[in-house]
């Protein structure tokens, strides 16, 4: 990741790491972001890296620290993982919202 940031200039060079989480590294500094379980037991996850990309950004929009939106991302992602396909359970802002009220 540094010789990503190093090479390309980004502000933030990141990795999603399945049920481990995502890393991000970001003004020198590693922050890792734990995974989800996914209610009801994970059934599919292609497209979860996407899930995760998309929550991240919809943090990112909602002007959110980063690990806000890192967390935002990995629960997209665990949402995202409840039903087959990659587009089938992702979830609703709502959802979003009751489902991080109750971890």
């Amino acid at each position: 990741m540094v010789e990503l940031k190093a090479r390309y200039g980004c502000a933030i060079v990141g990795a999603t790491l399945g049920a481990r989480g995502a890393l991000v590294y970001c003004e020198g500094e590693f922050i890792e972001s734990p995974a989800f379980e996914v209610p009801g037991g994970c059934r599919d996850t292609t497209g979860a890296g996407d899930a995760f990309h998309a929550g991240f950004i919809y943090g990112m929009l909602r002007d959110e620290d980063l690990e806000s939106c890192m967390k935002l991302g990995n629960a997209v992602a665990a949402l995202k993982c409840r039903a087959l396909g990659a587009r089938a359970a992702l979830p609703t802002a709502g959802e979003l919202k009751e489902f991080l009220q109750v971890i």
